[in-house]
């Protein structure tokens, strides 16, 4: 799960902030275009161990920790420790045919103020299965750049463009919840779906996938991978010329 995580939020940002503290790890990140955020947190009780003496800001580079952890083993212990100003992760393992591995990466100074994301109310909430919800957005992305969610008697997801389209109609029966208030029969709104694309590659950290939508307001989708823990992301609408 942890290798799944940090593997696919190198698609979003280069370079990241990772805030130790007595609850746990926070992550936070914007992509370059500032229309996507993510908002990651882990709670100690998630690891196997947590040590915290200090809380600690280490800014890593994405693509340099997504090496790493490509070449982990399934039966591999990862640990992760601060030291000498430098980022250390050990693969161990009890299985004597595995080779012991230790890496280290050079810590960023990241200027990066933490975001402050507020609670909001949706009018459409669903809950998906992940595998279902990625192959969805896996078929509509072959049909267009942009993804348009409206109600019409239904809700509906569709992708177009000048040779084609598709579109899915979204009921109870297919998903695992859905819930609309009465404002959603209003809803017309369009999200780029290559971002969209990007967040239902993290469908391996957790079974469903939840998404909250209102007309006018980021979209956001988000991954529960424990009691407490979770990976959120906000996308904000397209602005129609």
């Amino acid at each position: 799960l942890f290798v799944n995580l940090f593997l696919n939020l190198k698609l979003i940002t280069e370079n990241v902030n990772f805030e130790f503290n007595s609850e746990g790890l926070n992550i936070q990140g914007m992509d370059s275009s500032q229309i996507c955020i993510y908002d990651l947190f882990i709670e100690k009780n998630w690891f196997s161990d947590y040590h915290h003496e200090i809380n600690e800001v280490i800014g890593v580079n994405m693509l340099i920790l997504s090496k790493i952890l490509n070449v982990r083993s399934d039966h591999q212990k990862i640990t992760i420790y601060n030291e000498n100003d430098k980022l250390s992760i050990d693969y161990t393992s009890n299985y004597e045919e595995e080779i012991n591995k230790q890496f280290e990466i050079s810590l960023l100074e990241i200027d990066q103020d933490k975001m402050s994301i507020p609670e909001t109310e949706y009018d459409v909430n669903i809950l998906f299965n992940s595998k279902i919800f990625k192959s969805i957005i896996n078929e509509l992305k072959e049909f267009g750049d942009v993804l348009n969610i409206y109600f019409k008697d239904s809700l509906y997801f569709k992708c177009s463009s000048l040779e084609s389209s598709m579109n899915v109609e979204l009921k109870e029966s297919n998903v695992e919840e859905l819930t609309m208030t009465e404002d959603s029969e209003s809803i017309d709104i369009s999200f780029s779906i290559k971002y969209i694309y990007i967040f239902s590659q993290f469908y391996k950290i957790t079974s469903n996938t939840e998404i909250g939508i209102s007309e006018n307001i980021p979209l956001k989708l988000q991954y529960k991978i424990g009691d407490n823990s979770y990976c959120n992301f906000y996308l904000a609408p397209k602005i129609n010329d």
